[in-house]
């Protein structure tokens, strides 16, 4: 088989098992995040994302994380548009 279609393989595997925890070691939120593990150690050492630290050991709450990911929610057009309408209906001038 191929490197790259084991490590694909590996990587499904991998988050098939994240899936089915609800508490995550740095390694699991870097594959959950795409990143490295570094870059996980870092995001935690600035406190932007929410962590646990038992010892030395940095653990994670899934939820937490799928909702950090999802915070900062960027208004589509058809939101700004609907916004706006809302927003012209109920200040009109008199």
């Amino acid at each position: 088989m191929s490197e790259a279609i084991y490590e694909r393989l590996e990587r499904i595997e991998r988050l098939l098992l994240i899936a089915a925890k609800n508490v995550l070691n740095v390694a699991d939120v870097a594959i959950l995040l795409d990143c490295t593990k570094d870059n996980v150690y870092h995001l935690a050492n600035s406190n932007t994302i929410p962590y646990y630290k038992r010892g030395k050991h940095l653990y994670f709450k899934r939820a937490e994380i799928e909702e950090w990911q999802t915070q900062n929610r960027f208004a589509s057009t058809t939101d700004l548009q609907t916004q706006a309408n809302t927003y012209v209906k109920t200040h009109k001038r008199k």
